[in-house]
């Protein structure tokens, strides 16, 4: 009787029982539903669905390449054959399309998940918590489509035209994606490459042969868009010529940084010729070397974090810092602390609990002491150039955050199997080399 009373017995048998996810759910289901039909701004959405209309009715989607719409974040500039793609949201009207886009959004974070081998109910909803998931499909972006791409060519790696077909539709409708081909050619995958080839060939051919823009023609609409936009964003390049590196330094250093880290990638995929590197590192590397990089591309980053450290570490140190790097576009305080609540009650059900989890941080700490505290120094070091550059104003906030979340990245190598962790018990009489000082009980 006593035991039931204890605030413990009622956590566990909550902990056990589901309910974490199910509140979770819960509240997945409210700020998705007040986002869906009270916060929807399909922006990016609406600059396909226009283009769509104007591509049926035989006239150019894009604007003239001297004027400043090319850069106003409202004209089309995607390949030709992509305002294609977008034609049978015409038969709707703008709101009725725009829902409809932003269910296909959510359908393709989850399957993509589906395909990458995210089953559990809790990893799910951590990912569609994360400020950056909610933000992809909020403002309309391609990235959800893309998430499914990349996940669909992995799923399918072993059949070479799915791998190649889908590969290639995902490079070719966002061109920093394509160091992804690289997967396909360091692998030996070479049929899969080759349709690869012959896909984007036959897309580029609608694109340009068919179109109203030539190849250089698209070069330079690229060019100025890169050029205006590229410093408005969160990319590496904008990060480094805020720091007046310069257009040539910057470059340079995006350069090198990229060479670096595809090394690191590729040395560890010789080592244990799991393509899984190959990929992940691939995604890494777009990332790093996009002119122009908005939160709304950051799904792909915990794609690349699911391959790269498993479904459980990768999907809650993508949730956790998604929540540092933004919040939902005109989200408001309850609404984020209601989301935060839930992020935090699903990593803590996840970890088994706040002992638990306090001791797995605790152990990894201990375990990796000198790469604890590298961390901590570039951390830190990171976090003061982005905050000087982009937040002088909040600052502290952003530290302060940084150090109470410092010990999240040692979740991303904590091993799924605990049962490793645990110590063994022996029992006497079944080693008859057991010294004195073995533990037997």
């Amino acid at each position: 009787m006593l035991e039931n009373m204890n605030p413990r017995h009622w956590l566990t048998k909550a902990r056990n029982s589901s309910t974490v996810p199910k509140v979770a759910a819960l509240v997945v289901f409210v700020v998705y539903l007040w986002y869906f039909k009270s916060r929807v701004n399909q922006s990016d959405f609406l600059v396909f669905y226009r283009a769509a209309d104007v591509v049926l009715k035989n006239r150019s989607p894009y604007p003239p390449l001297s004027s400043a719409s090319v850069y106003s974040g409202s004209s089309f500039v995607y390949p030709y054959f992509a305002a294609w793609l977008f034609t049978p949201f015409t038969l709707l009207d703008r709101q009725g399309a725009e829902f409809a886009f932003v269910a296909v959004s959510l359908v393709s974070i989850v399957t993509a998940l589906w395909l990458l081998g995210v089953r559990r109910l809790p990893l799910l909803l951590l990912f569609l918590l994360a400020s950056t998931s909610i933000v992809a499909w909020q403002i309309g972006t391609l990235n959800p489509l893309f998430m499914v791409g990349v996940a669909i060519g992995w799923r399918y790696r072993e059949k070479a035209v799915v791998l190649g077909i889908s590969v290639a539709l995902v490079a070719f409708a966002k061109l920093f994606l394509i160091p992804v081909l690289l997967w396909l050619m360091i692998s030996r995958r070479y049929k899969a490459l080759v349709a690869a080839a012959v896909a984007l060939g036959a897309m580029l051919w609608i694109s340009f042969g068919l179109g109203p823009l030539s190849v250089l023609s698209y070069v330079r609409l690229l060019t100025r868009l890169a050029k205006h936009e590229g410093v408005k964003g969160y990319s590496t390049n904008a990060l480094f010529r805020s720091l007046r590196f310069g257009i040539i330094g910057s470059d340079v250093a995006v350069a090198v940084i990229a060479i670096v880290i595809g090394l690191v990638f590729l040395r560890l995929y010789f080592d244990s010729k799991n393509e899984k590197f190959l990929l992940g590192g691939a995604l890494v590397v777009a990332l790093i070397i996009t002119p122009i990089l908005w939160t709304s591309y950051l799904p792909l980053a915990g794609v690349a974090g699911l391959l790269l450290f498993g479904e459980k570490a990768g999907v809650i140190g993508y949730s956790l810092c998604s929540w540092l790097v933004t919040t939902p576009d005109r989200a408001q305080g309850f609404e984020i602390v209601l989301v935060l609540a839930a992020v935090i009650a699903l990593v803590v059900h996840l970890s088994g609990g706040f002992g638990e989890l306090f001791c797995r941080i605790k152990l990894y700490l201990q375990e990796n002491i000198r790469s604890s505290m590298l961390l901590f120094l570039l951390g830190s070091l990171l976090l003061v150039a982005v905050a000087t550059v982009f937040y002088p104003a909040v600052f502290p906030l952003l530290l302060t955050q940084y150090m109470l979340l410092l010990a999240v990245p040692g979740l991303m190598f904590v091993k799924q199997d605990q049962d490793r962790n645990q110590p063994k018990l022996l029992v006497a009489g079944e080693n008859s080399s057991l010294d004195d000082n073995s533990a037997i009980v």
